[in-house]
């Protein structure tokens, strides 16, 4: 990934910013600085992404697929159309408090 395009991802979290950030022929789709969503026909994948910018590692993307797969295991949920991934700061990150915005999240979310 461009190092301009990293900075800008950044500023971008910083920010909190929302919207759509167009490189060359896909998006970075964020809401409050979080990427929730990423399109390019040419992209090898969000978890490539999100490792390349340094955002988690091939551990930490791993785990999360997992609790994923058991998070729809318990709550008896199929789709695998949409898997969203939260970084957050263990200093400054409410744990509880990001657990109830994706709930929100997820009661508005139509895929």
């Amino acid at each position: 990934m461009d190092s301009e395009l990293v900075l800008e991802l950044r500023r971008q979290e910083q920010q909190r910013g929302t919207g759509a950030l167009t490189v060359g022929d896909g998006a970075f789709h964020l809401v409050e600085g979080a990427i929730v969503a990423a399109e390019c026909r040419r992209a090898t994948g969000l978890d490539r992404m999100a490792m390349t910018a340094g955002l988690t590692d091939a551990e930490g993307w791993r785990r999360a697929r997992a609790a994923a797969a058991v998070i729809r295991t318990m709550t008896g949920r199929k789709s695998k159309g949409l898997f969203l991934y939260l970084a957050l700061d263990r200093g400054r990150a409410n744990l509880a408090m990001a657990r109830h915005r994706l709930e929100g999240i997820e009661e508005d979310l139509e895929v």
